[in-house]
């Protein structure tokens, strides 16, 4: 027995459904549910995945849904409860890794309209488009340190009092340290994910449209919140609640007993 631990957006239903009747193990990563599914497996740690309205075509089709399943990095397990500080004396920016300079710049500039005195960390990624400017180098008024690619983000989200972000993953490492978060949506879909990670208490939604502009409210949601440090610490707590890290592990637990299960029941592979 062999298995496939498809994801992407651009393999269909069709080609799920020749995988598995092909005599694979299947699981998928998805987080759209556009239709039944004949998979063994199909995970989806987001916020938002059990409202979704996930449908099976196969009679033992496992769906893994929630936070609870959130698949982080395993230094995001390793957590201790915290209290922000009173006083917001650094916040990370962190857009995603094709955030363009551009959006940074944006968001920078309106970190700048904030009166409260701040440092500023921003996370460039690897995938970051026109990114000619060198580490170190912003035009924010504010001390800003610039770090590309940086080999261990867990300590940067830990050490800042807040952060702004995108609606993806670095939305639920945030939420798995504590650390209040602004979120802007830089995808479409990001959206319902978005709404739920704000409607659990983690995190505040930056208004703006999609793309370039996004966080059109950025300075006035940040220094609404520096000047709150109970409901700062009221968002610290949301998120830990919302995640625990753990989520890898349980999907590697259920992934491993459901595949050792098709491994002895050979018969079971294909769906009824």
């Amino acid at each position: 027995c062999q298995g496939v631990v498809v994801d992407s957006y651009r393999v269909p239903g069709a080609a799920l459904d020749a995988l598995r009747a092909s005599g694979l193990f299947v699981a998928v990563i998805d987080d759209l549910a556009r239709w039944p599914f004949s998979c063994h497996l199909v995970i989806n740690g987001g916020a938002q995945a059990q409202g979704l309205g996930y449908r099976a075509s196969a009679p033992d089709t496992q769906f893994l849904l929630g936070t609870d399943y959130i698949l982080l990095r395993p230094e995001f397990r390793a957590r201790t409860p915290r209290r922000p500080a009173g006083v917001v004396d650094h916040v990370l920016v962190t857009l995603g890794g094709g955030a363009s300079t551009e959006l940074v710049d944006h968001v920078l500039g309106h970190l700048d309209l904030v009166p409260d005195a701040f440092d500023v960390t921003v996370i460039r990624g690897p995938l970051m488009v026109d990114a000619a400017r060198n580490e170190g180098a912003s035009p924010s008024r504010r001390t800003v340190r610039v770090l590309v690619d940086p080999p261990a983000v867990h300590s940067l989200m830990r050490d800042a009092d807040l952060a702004v972000c995108g609606g993806g993953q670095t939305l639920y490492e945030l939420a798995a340290v504590g650390t209040p978060a602004v979120a802007l949506q830089l995808a479409d879909n990001q959206a319902e994910s978005l709404r739920a990670v704000v409607a659990s208490g983690a995190a505040c939604l930056a208004d703006g449209t999609t793309g370039r502009s996004a966080g059109g409210s950025v300075a006035t949601v940040v220094q609404t919140l520096c000047a709150q440090p109970d409901r700062r610490a009221a968002m610290s707590a949301a998120g830990q609640r919302l995640v625990d890290g753990a989520g890898a592990a349980r999907v590697a637990r259920v992934l491993a007993e459901r595949f050792a299960r098709a491994v002895e029941q050979p018969a079971s592979m294909s769906p009824q």
